[in-house]
């Protein structure tokens, strides 16, 4: 019914504009006759006739090749139509030679949008972090290659470290983990993205093998919908467990409501269950969560204004596990958590080139007495991204927590980490 009744408008429109009278009046303002060529556009595109939107789309970009936001408007329909590859070579235009800070601004942001979920890349990360008396080290390279939009292949490859003076090494276990694997991602529409991968481990897990996969639904207009499955997922927080051959399978379901801007909501539930010593049940935890956020600041497009935008978080945390007392001394987690967090994100645009995020948050646990007024539960980050070149890119990070509600388990909470990417 409701592609009739936009069919129906479509014949109108076709109807109305092919009246002499206004042919006449269109011709004589030329920015009535570009607008009423968007409509026509965009009409098809709501019909679901991609191919004839294509058309039109490309036809207005030819015809006015001056206009920077017919160019991005064009570069947003292909995103939204699946083609990502021509989307992105769109944008690269726009940014090659801006001529209006707006639409350069949006340009840098959608574009940094589909390069993290699309994107021939080739990228190589460094990272620390440290968990209480625990530390580790680790490195990871990644490659990923797609010569059409509806599937993308990758290989990865890293080594973690793990070193913590109150874990006892056996003669006969590592500290290291390192990790190979392939990736496939694979997209039959717009809304659908389904993933696979494998995974060799060897150092502490020595040919141990490990799967999973991914299906994710998102609606055009909002919302999503993910179910993850982990089999012998590398476990690596807290440090003991890499030292003691720790993996881990993972179920679950992530819900991103369709509440639009300003608000945001997202539900979670996980189960994990977790063993060591090649095979030895360690323990199951059941978490579930969610996160409310309302964008209380946005600033337009090219403005001077120092915030892009600013958000504020609330959030709620259950967790429940069950652990082997008997092997307490080799690993741990958290036997339950009740946590309620309250938080900011601010985010400043760098240009058309980069922007940088700053993050914080406080908390109350009553299950492991900490408290709001003490400054017991709290956390913060800082991020950075950057266009060093138009094929090159730079991110940065850093994360500070106490008792943060994220990890595993309770104590103070400390990563860096950078990573350098090659678009080709």
């Amino acid at each position: 019914m409701k592609k009739l009744m936009i069919l129906a408008g479509l014949v109108s429109f076709i109807f109305i504009f092919s009246s002499p009278a206004l042919a006449i009046k269109l011709e004589l303002n030329p920015s009535s006759l570009k607008q009423a060529a968007v409509l026509r556009t965009r009409a098809y595109e709501n019909l679901g006739e991609w191919k004839e939107a294509a058309k039109e789309w490309k036809t207005l970009v030819i015809k006015y090749p001056a206009d920077e936001n017919l160019r991005f408007e064009y570069g947003s329909f292909l995103d939204r139509k699946g083609d990502w590859i021509k989307a992105l070579k769109v944008f690269d235009q726009i940014l090659r030679n801006p001529r209006r800070r707006d639409i350069a601004e949006k340009t840098y942001e959608i574009r940094k949008s589909i390069r993290q979920r699309r994107s021939n890349v080739i990228g190589m990360e460094a990272k620390r972090t440290e968990l209480g008396t625990g530390k580790n080290f680790g490195g990871r390279t990644w490659a990923w290659y797609s010569g059409d939009p509806k599937w993308m292949v990758g290989i990865v490859g890293g080594s973690i470290r793990a070193e913590d003076p109150s874990v006892l090494l056996q003669s006969d276990f590592d500290d290291r983990v390192d990790e190979y694997g392939l990736d496939a991602y694979f997209y039959p529409t717009t809304d659908w993205e389904f993933r696979t991968y494998g995974r060799l481990y060897s150092g502490s897990l020595t040919e141990r093998r490990g799967w999973g996969g991914s299906a994710k639904y998102r609606r055009q207009k909002g919302g999503s919908a993910k179910f993850e499955l982990d089999i012998n997922k590398s476990w690596t927080q807290p440090v003991s467990a890499i030292i003691n051959q720790g993996l881990y399978d993972r179920a679950a379901v992530t819900l991103n409501l369709p509440t639009g801007n300003p608000w945001s909501v997202s539900v979670q539930g996980q189960i994990r269950d977790f063993e060591i010593f090649r095979n030895l049940p360690f323990g199951r935890e059941r978490k579930g969560s969610i996160n409310i956020g309302r964008r209380i600041l946005e600033t337009p497009y090219g403005s001077n204004y120092l915030i892009r935008f600013a958000t504020l978080t609330a959030g709620y945390e259950r967790l429940v596990a069950k652990q082997n007392r008997a092997l307490a001394q080799f690993a741990s987690i958290q036997d339950a958590a009740s946590t309620f967090t309250t938080g900011f994100l601010l985010h400043f645009p760098i240009g058309h080139s980069g922007s940088l995020e700053v993050t914080g948050f406080v908390g109350h646990d009553d299950t492991r007495g900490l408290k709001i007024q003490n400054g017991d539960l709290m956390g913060t980050s800082i991020e950075l991204d950057y266009d060093i070149t138009p094929w090159v890119t730079m991110h940065a990070d850093g994360q500070y927590a106490t008792e943060s509600s994220a990890l595993e388990q309770g104590g103070r909470f400390r990563q860096v980490r950078s990573y350098l990417t090659l678009y080709y």
